[in-house]
Parts: C-alpha cells; sequence; structure tokens
C-alpha cells in the first residue's frame, strides 16, 4: 500500500522531544559515570582534590546540566501540544480537549504517568543543580548516586524497544509520541487529514482533577518526594567515601527542607480532599494517601536521629537507615500507586501502563545498593560502647524515633495486603496449592486510627517530656529539681486544660481522653521550654514550634472528629417524602426549590442554580434560627457544585464550607433526581409519559385537560444549560405561559427544540408545581421555515435611517455592522461579510432583525433573518456602494396562519429539588493551624542549619 501523506500533522515537537529524551537518558549515564570517577578518585586517593577528580567532575558538571536541560525541553514540547490542542499527540488527545481551560493544562500535564514522572525527574534536576552550586567536596559522590537516579527515572518515559526477533520488550512510555504510533493501524489513520477529527475524540482532564488544587498540589508533593532522594545520596556518599561522621552536618538542611516540603505536600492534599471532595474530611486513610504518609515519618525519625548524632555522637547507624529507607519506601510508594495493584482499594492509584517489571528493577536495584553498602560498613560508622542514659534526652529522642518507625511499619503492612495477596497468589500457582488470601479492612478509618491513636499519645508526650531533659546527661541529680518542676507545672496546667477541654469535647472514651492530654501537654510544654530555655535563642526553636503544631494538630483532630455532627435531618419533614435509610435519614435532607426547609436549628432554602458548561452550582441559603425559631441571627449562603462528565453523567461533587475562627460548616449536594443524575434515567422517564399535542398561532391560547397554554413566543436564540450551540444549529426555544383552568397563577416554560445534522432534539422542560412536562414538536420546523419561493418577497430601496412602512409596521434601516455575529452558520478563512440593523415597530412594540451579506470569493451568500412574531423576512439583495442605498427583498406573512405545534404530558415526575449533607466541624483550625506550624518549625529548622 503506498505510503499516506498527513495534512495538518506538526511532527517537530515530536522530533525535539524524543530527541531530548534520548539525550536525557545518555546525558544522566554520563554524568553518573563521570561523578564515579571523580568519587573513586578521592576514595582511592583519601583525598578531597585532585585533577583526575576535577576534570571528571568538570564532565559531570555539564552531563548533569545537559540531562536537566534536555528533561525541561521534553516538558516544553509536551506542554506546547497540550497548550495549542495539537490532539495527533498521544499524550495531548490523552488528557487534554477542546473545553479544558487553560487554567487547568498544568494539572492535565501530571495527571498521566508520564507526565508526573517528568515532574519527578525536573524536580530531580532543579536539585541537582542547586548541588552543584551548593554541595562542595560532597558534589561528587552524591550527583554520582543522583544521576543513577535520574538514570531509572529517565528510562520511565523512553519508550524505546530492545530485542530481537520475538524476543522484544518495550522500555518505558514516551509521552511525546503521534497518537497513530500508539494505537497501531487503524482506519482513522489512513485519512490524509485525520489530525483534524481527533478533536471530537480527545479525552480531556477528569472532572473530579478540575481544581486548582491539582495544580499545585502535585508539583508541590512531587517536590518532597524528589528531596528525599538527596539525605539518601548523601548516605550512599557518606558510606563510599568512609566519611561516616562528616555527612551529618551538610544532610540535616536537606533533610529538614525535604519533611516540610513533602509534609506540605500531604497537608495540601488533605486541603484539597477537605474543600473540593465530598467524602465530609481530610483524612480518609487511602492507600495513597497513607504512602505518601509513611516515607515522611520515617524522614521524621531520620531528622530527629540526625539531631542526636550530631549532638551526642550517638544513633549514627539510624541516620543512615532512615535516610536510605526513606527513599526506599517513596520508590515503594511509586510502585504500589502506578503498578495498578491498588486499583481495587484507592480511588487514587494510577492505572497499568505497562511499566511494572521497571519499577521491580528500580526498586531492587536500590535495595540492593543500599543493603550492600550499609553491610559493608556498618561496622565501620561509628558507635559509642556506652549506651544512652535513661534521664538524657537522646535516649528519649531515640525512642520516639522507633515510634514513628512503628507507625509507618503499621501503615505499610496494612496499605500493602494487595502486595501480598498478589506474591502468595503467584507462589500458589507455581507450586499449585491454595495459598491464603488476607482482606483489607472493611472500615479502614477505624481500624487505622485503632492503632494510630496510641502513636499521637506516645509523640505528644515524648515530644514533650524531652524537652526538658538534657544532651549527654551526666548530673540528673543536680537537674533533678529543675526538671520535675517545669515537668509537674507543665502536666498540671495540661490536666487542667484537659478537664476544661472535655466540656467542649464531649466523650466518654477514655482512651481519648488521654490523646486530648497527650495533645495539650505537648502544647504547653514546648511553650514552656521556649520561654524558659530558648527565649534568648529564637533561631532554635524550630523543634518547639513543630511540636506545639503537633499538639494543637492533635487537638484539632479530637474536636473535629469526636464532635463532627450532621445537622442536615428533619426526620419528621422526610418521613414518606424520599425512601431514605437511617442512616440516610440522620445525615441528608430533601430541599425542594424554594421551599425553606427546618433542621438542627436552620432554616434552608434552595433558592436557584446556574449552570455555565459543565458545572452545575446550586444556591443553598442557611438562615441560623432562636431556639424558638422566631428571630434569625445569622443568614448565609453556600454553593456547592457538581460537575458533569461530556455524556452528562456525574463527575463530582464539590462542597461548600462556611469557615468560623472555631468551626466550619460543611455542606455538599449529596444526591439530585435520579432524571438530573443519569440520563440514561432521564431517558426512561420521558419515554414513560404520555404526551398530547397542541396547535396555536404565537400569542393565542389553546385549552386542554383543565390546563390554558398560551404560546409567549418563539426565541431563535434561545439558552439551555443542556444545550451548546454549534455551527449549523437550529434551534427555538418555545416560550409557554401556563396555568390551571381554575386558578390565576401562571406558570413559564421554554422547552427547546433543535435540528442538527439532519436529526431533531428535544430538550424538554417541566413544570414541577403541576407536575407538567412540556416539549417541542419537529413540525415546528416546517412550519416555521417555508420555501423561499412561497414567500413573496418585494424589493424595498433604502437609505440609512430611512423608514418605510409595510403593512402596519414600520420597517427602519438603522445602521451598517461590518462585523457581524452569525449564528448557525459556518464561515471559512477570507470571508467578508456585514449586517444590515433594521428596527421595526409594531403594536407599540420594538423589533429587530440583522439580515447578513456575506461575500466568499467572488460569490454574494444573502443570509436572513426573520421576526416570526410579525412574520416578517428579510434579505439582503445588492449594495450600491455610490449611492449608499440598500437594496432589500421583505417578505410579509401573516404569523396567525402559522399555528406552531408543541407538546404536553401530565404526571412528570419532579426535579426541582436537592439532597444536601451538611456537616459541623468544631475546632477544625486547631488541625489546620496545627499543621502548618509543624512544617513551618521544620523550615525554622532548616535555616538555623544553614546558617549554624
Amino acid at each position: 500500500m503506498d505510503k499516506i501523506t498527513n495534512t495538518g500533522e506538526l511532527l517537530l515537537p515530536g522530533q525535539i522531544g524524543q530527541f531530548s529524551l534520548v539525550l536525557a537518558f545518555t546525558s544522566a549515564i554520563l554524568a553518573a559515570a563521570a561523578y564515579f570517577f571523580s568519587t573513586q578518585y578521592l576514595v582511592k586517593n583519601n583525598a578531597l582534590e585532585g585533577p583526575d577528580h576535577s576534570g571528571w567532575r568538570r564532565i559531570g558538571r555539564w552531563a548533569f546540566i545537559t540531562h536537566g536541560l534536555s528533561i525541561a525541553t521534553v516538558m516544553g514540547c509536551i506542554f506546547y501540544v497540550m497548550i495549542n490542542k495539537r490532539f495527533e499527540y498521544y499524550y495531548a488527545h490523552s488528557h487534554t480537549d477542546t473545553e479544558l481551560p487553560f487554567r487547568y493544562v498544568f494539572a492535565a500535564f501530571w495527571e498521566g504517568q508520564e507526565g508526573s514522572f517528568l515532574l519527578w525527574l525536573f524536580w530531580h534536576s532543579a536539585l541537582g543543580f542547586l548541588l552543584i552550586w551548593k554541595a562542595k567536596d560532597w558534589e561528587s559522590p552524591v550527583l554520582s548516586v543522583l544521576s543513577t537516579v535520574q538514570i531509572f527515572l529517565t528510562s520511565m518515559i523512553l519508550g524505546m524497544y530492545f530485542g530481537f526477533g520475538d524476543h522484544v520488550i518495550k522500555w518505558g512510555s514516551n509521552p511525546t509520541l503521534l497518537l497513530k504510533n500508539t494505537m497501531g493501524d487503524i482506519p482513522l489513520f489512513s485519512s490524509a487529514d485525520y489530525a483534524a477529527k481527533l478533536a471530537l475524540s480527545a479525552k480531556g482532564l477528569n472532572k473530579l482533577l478540575q481544581n486548582y488544587w491539582m495544580t499545585i498540589h502535585p508539583p508541590t508533593l512531587f517536590l518532597g518526594f524528589a528531596s528525599t532522594s538527596i539525605p539518601f545520596c548523601y548516605a550512599i556518599a557518606g558510606l563510599w567515601t568512609k566519611r561516616y561522621t562528616q555527612w551529618l552536618k551538610p544532610v540535616a538542611p536537606w533533610a529538614l527542607m525535604s519533611a516540610s516540603i513533602l509534609g506540605t505536600g500531604i497537608l495540601m492534599g488533605g486541603a484539597w480532599a477537605y474543600e473540593a471532595l465530598s467524602f465530609g474530611g481530610y483524612w480518609a486513610w487511602d492507600p495513597v494517601e497513607n504512602m505518601s504518609l509513611v516515607p515522611w515519618l520515617v524522614l521524621v525519625a531520620g531528622v530527629h536521629a540526625n539531631l542526636i548524632a550530631r549532638s551526642t555522637g550517638y544513633s549514627i547507624r539510624s541516620v543512615f537507615i532512615f535516610y536510605i529507607l526513606t527513599f526506599l519506601l517513596v520508590l515503594y510508594s511509586t510502585f504500589l500507586t502506578r503498578s495498578g495493584i491498588l486499583g481495587d482499594t484507592s480511588v487514587h492509584a494510577f492505572t497499568k501502563i505497562g511499566l511494572e517489571s521497571q519499577l521491580v528493577i528500580l526498586q531492587f536495584f536500590f535495595l540492593i545498593l543500599a543493603v550492600w553498602m550499609l553491610a559493608r560498613h556498618y561496622k565501620h560508622i561509628p558507635a559509642p560502647v556506652k549506651e544512652e542514659s535513661a534521664t538524657s534526652k537522646e535516649f528519649w529522642m531515640f525512642i520516639g524515633t522507633l515510634v514513628l518507625l512503628f507507625s509507618a511499619i503499621l501503615i505499610t503492612f496494612t496499605t500493602s495486603i494487595p502486595v501480598y495477596n498478589k506474591i502468595l497468589g503467584a507462589i500458589g500457582e507455581a507450586f499449585h496449592f491454595k495459598t491464603p488470601h488476607l482482606t483489607t479492612p472493611v472500615k479502614p478509618v477505624a481500624h487505622y486510627n485503632r492503632y494510630q491513636l496510641w502513636i499521637g499519645v506516645f509523640v505528644g508526650v515524648l515530644s514533650a517530656s524531652a524537652q526538658f531533659f538534657r544532651y549527654k546527661e551526666f548530673n540528673f541529680t543536680g537537674y533533678r529539681q529543675k526538671f520535675l518542676l517545669h515537668f509537674l507545672i507543665s502536666a498540671g496546667i495540661s490536666l487542667a486544660l484537659t478537664a476544661a477541654g472535655l466540656y467542649w469535647i464531649h466523650t466518654e472514651v477514655w482512651r481519648y481522653k488521654l490523646l486530648l492530654f497527650a495533645g495539650i501537654y505537648a502544647v504547653v510544654a514546648n511553650v514552656d521550654y521556649a520561654v524558659a530555655f530558648m527565649r534568648k535563642d529564637l533561631k532554635s526553636a524550630g523543634s518547639a514550634v513543630s511540636h506545639i503544631g503537633f499538639g494543637l494538630m492533635i487537638v484539632g483532630i479530637l474536636a473535629s472528629g469526636v464532635n463532627k455532627s450532621w445537622i442536615s435531618h428533619n426526620r419528621f419533614a422526610m418521613e414518606g417524602l424520599i425512601n431514605f435509610n437511617d442512616e440516610q435519614m440522620r445525615k441528608n435532607i430533601l430541599l425542594p426549590k424554594g421551599i425553606p426547609m427546618f433542621m438542627s436549628g436552620y432554616e434552608v432554602t434552595y433558592g436557584a442554580d446556574t449552570t455555565v458548561n459543565d458545572v452545575r452550582t446550586f444556591d443553598v441559603q442557611f438562615k441560623k434560627k432562636d431556639k424558638d425559631f422566631n428571630r434569625t441571627l445569622e443568614e448565609f449562603s453556600l454553593h456547592p457544585y457538581i460537575q458533569f462528565n461530556k455524556d452528562g453523567k456525574i463527575a463530582a461533587t464539590n462542597p461548600s464550607t462556611k469557615h468560623y475562627w472555631n468551626t466550619d460548616i460543611f455542606s455538599d449536594v449529596s444526591s439530585l433526581p435520579p432524571s438530573e443524575m443519569e440520563p440514561k434515567i432521564a431517558q426512561q422517564e420521558e419515554d414513560s409519559l404520555k404526551y398530547a399535542v397542541l396547535e396555536t398561532p404565537t400569542g393565542d391560547s389553546v385549552i386542554s385537560d383543565g390546563y390554558v397554554f398560551k404560546l409567549e413566543s418563539l426565541n431563535m436564540q434561545p439558552v439551555n444549560p443542556k444545550y451548546k450551540p454549534l455551527p449549523n444549529d437550529v434551534a427555538i426555544g418555545v416560550r409557554v405561559k401556563v396555568r390551571k383552568a381554575a386558578s390565576d397563577t401562571v406558570y413559564y416554560a421554554e422547552p427547546l427544540v433543535l435540528f442538527r445534522d439532519n436529526a431533531v432534539y428535544n430538550l424538554p422542560a417541566t413544570v414541577n408545581q403541576l407536575d407538567l412536562r412540556l416539549k417541542g414538536d419537529p413540525a415546528i420546523f416546517e412550519r416555521l421555515f417555508q420555501p423561499e419561493e412561497s414567500l413573496g418577497y418585494k424589493e424595498y430601496v433604502f437609505q440609512q435611517g430611512e423608514k418605510i412602512n409595510i403593512g402596519s409596521d414600520v420597517v427602519q434601516f438603522t445602521a451598517i455592522d461590518p462585523k457581524p455575529n452569525i449564528p448557525n452558520f459556518k464561515t471559512e478563512p477570507g470571508d467578508l461579510s456585514f449586517g444590515a440593523n433594521f428596527t421595526i415597530l409594531s403594536g407599540g412594540k420594538t423589533y429587530s432583525a440583522q439580515p447578513i451579506y456575506l461575500i466568499r470569493g467572488t460569490q454574494p451568500i444573502p443570509i436572513k433573518d426573520d421576526v416570526k412574531e410579525l412574520g416578517l423576512h428579510f434579505r439582503i439583495a445588492k449594495v450600491d456602494p455610490e449611492t449608499r442605498k440598500l437594496y432589500m427583498l421583505i417578505a410579509h406573512s401573516d404569523p396567525k396562519a402559522v399555528k406552531i405545534p408543541f407538546a404536553f404530558a401530565q404526571h412528570a415526575p419532579r426535579a426541582d429539588y436537592i439532597v444536601i449533607e451538611a456537616i459541623v466541624f468544631p475546632g477544625i483550625n486547631f488541625f489546620w493551624i496545627g499543621a502548618s506550624m509543624m512544617m513551618f518549625g521544620l523550615l525554622i529548622a532548616m535555616f538555623r542549619r544553614i546558617t549554624k
């Protein structure tokens, strides 16, 4: 078959991107090798400088810089095709569409696995550049290890094939490929202009991810993940160069920075969940959430062990283990989230794209490297012979690191159950025996909280009590009185505050009371420590600030968790109104549109809703009442919203929250009428209705089945939240006023009938108060659009501003519009057009018309305009530029002679209600303030270590 020449393809970005990918991979290999030889020179010669070392280091620098610039170039190429909607590229087609706003292009970039790997590589490159600038004599060993990490990560997006014959394997998934290179030989690509046809099939960004948090959360989290590699690289470098203690000082700021950024990324994920998701909280113990938390816990343990090691010489081996384990856990987290193994247990996990084997190789390479290096050098790592004193600060800090490690182990064990099942299943299949199948917790929140509660108690007490101990304690007897004074005062104040707090946090569970004491004790003791011991050196207050934050966070978790309550219930009003079970009845309330409902001290009204694109926003008005429900104490509105997919199904529900200093009121739409949630149900409802067709001229009324219908007008440019105009559409809104024959109360409805692509579509309108549904009839097009030759046009000549009487109507040519809007007509480049604006005075009312004259090449194309209410039809015949006269063809037909058909059906299901869930979170700000203080304290400590 002859090779097809495709038109419209833009090949240059892909070509540049693929070249840059290969260059990034090869330059990473060169950088790793050059820095390796540079380091080996230092190790063999036991020196910090030398000509061979400097030469190799220079090569390594330029290679790593080339690698980083290549990664940036790849990202630039992908951003270019995504921003410009070049759907011939697989990545743009998979993650964007024609409707995606520019502000979400970045979110779409790291929605995909390849984009998130590139983001990870980018941050590693940026951190590597900083290391080249600041690492000094640690540059070569640290950059050698980091470049090796880059080799493996770059291979994930290399997308190259290796092997011969039938033994060919694909290595990585290349994001710069054309769509036709990823989908095989399908009929679409046999068309020369296939690229222009791809817009309709572009997948776009998941509606759930079209949120500003998706733009800022992943980059922060991935910077946190990437930064964990730096302490790992320093640890391997310390072992490699046998500088077992010297690395502790330069690594400390990096570890503190990493803990702060990774913690901030995790916290941002919690804020996203709380603000934009509808499960009613900030942490759900989802497996992907867990596997971002676990490396952070181990990293924080490493930071504390690092502090012990630098201050006392103890726990140096622990520092190596913690920092190495942190990075290995990040790699394990990467495997869990990207291999598809968590697909059944997590809503955050990626699907498979064939990288599972590479991810396993990545993990095992660095696991084997770390274990081999540790085993080889372990006995040479300094370790004091004398054990720490039980009255020393380092002893209790080390106990705290073990508590954090134990927490990480517990979380990892449960989260990894799908991995155990996979391994056991493979073993059983290989050896032909049945293996046990572990089950994940049915109630994960309760499961994790049961054990992590005790972690919180231990960490709270230890972070408070350990502050009063001293490093390298040599005379505790002489210090005991001062220690006991601070300890007893802090504990006494904390007990008193705990007793007072229990009047606010209502719980009979003794474990919660103990946890509350631990949180308050952490705050009080660290405030005491900061005031009594650190008032002259506030730059060293990072630990106290972080520990105070931890205590406040514990208080916030308890307050918002134990005191969390649902106010959206009114069992008396809801009975029989909707089919709720007991649990749903306790948490949800149905709000008919415009009708106030009472719930838990509030009068709540669903006032209105607006739809913009695929987002439907609801206005829910709250009035807080006094105990007698006579006086309004406060008013506010919340605006939860729902996002819909292209097929009309609900993609995401997003809450709205009223924030106070001491509490939050969180509300989301938990349900809509069935026909609003699922197009299939809507069609079933529609098919079940029995419609009766009516006919009447515009402005006249007709009576049927006890209802009076008046056809008010026809709207030739109708607006409907479910209708998106396309070129060449012909849409008509049929505005109808309806009332019961025995009533003066009137209601309005405007069903829409649409002619598109030789097919007719209906968008009915429901009058919920009357249980009526109205829709247009397809015959409307035959009635309205009569053949041109039957209209009886007459020619009229107008000067601008001139008025002419046509029957009883006064027609005036008012102005020329040089840039007219041409609805329902597909224009082409090079078209020239103008519009003639007319006003028509008839029966005391003013109407307007704008016929258009379009010239395409040398061919004139008159585009008519009608005033349906008056039966007037306008066409431009010609224009005389010398006399500035406009020659018009105008036809007049009796609008009363045209009967407009429409249909109505009784007993239509109501669709004018929503079901909301409203939750009160007391003390939630203690959590946010406390968690933020923890991260801020780590930053203070980082800057302290940089300058110290």
